[in-house]
């Protein structure tokens, strides 16, 4: 399968969602793709883009597969902080479970991948996930939105106070291929 952005695409997509095409996130996502199928990508005409050619993006591209093993952790070195508190890691665009430290968070937060929520249905994910940014002006968002599949999702109650931080980190392995991954980070507090 490779992506170019199109309505068959998300056809594809959804084949591959093992039963969550009924969920309520994946009505947002084809309402994404409706409204990226509508006004497509930003070209010159648009004033925010007028000085970026954006056609690199708009050609063909494979989706990036899930690793077949967690990377090493000489890899992650660079990038973690040893900071106290908790890491996701997400490669390719999933989430790596043996590099990220996600446990022991307090009542009141919780620290997880969207697609271990969109997999729950958590009502929160879904409440919030299109809220960010207006679709309709914006089709980077209306794009990442309708081909979500996992990223960052951390949730603040009301009146938890967090007193550690968490660092995410999105790494991608791709040797020259043209890959894509969509994920997203959705902090709500």
């Amino acid at each position: 399968m490779r992506i170019q952005a199109k309505p068959e695409d998300l056809r594809t997509f959804e084949s591959s969602l093992n039963g969550q095409a009924s969920t309520s996130i994946h009505q947002i996502r084809r309402r994404a793709i409706e409204q990226f199928e509508a006004n497509g990508f930003p070209t010159s005409k648009d004033e925010a883009w007028k000085s970026i050619n954006l056609s690199p993006l708009t050609g063909s591209f494979k989706p990036a597969e899930a690793p077949t093993a967690p990377l090493s952790p000489e890899v992650l070195n660079g990038l973690k902080f040893g900071i106290d508190g908790w890491e996701l890691v997400f490669v390719d665009g999933f989430f790596d479970e043996t590099n990220s430290s996600v446990s022991n968070p307090p009542e009141g937060l919780t620290i997880s991948s969207i697609a271990k929520e969109i997999d729950v249905e958590n009502s929160v994910l879904a409440e919030h996930v299109s809220k960010v940014t207006n679709l309709e002006e914006h089709p980077f968002a209306a794009l990442n939105t309708a081909f979500l599949k996992d990223g960052a999702f951390v949730h603040v109650a009301r009146g938890t106070v967090i007193e550690k931080p968490v660092h995410v980190i999105y790494l991608s392995t791709s040797a020259g291929e043209l890959t894509v991954s969509y994920p997203r980070s959705l902090f709500v507090a």
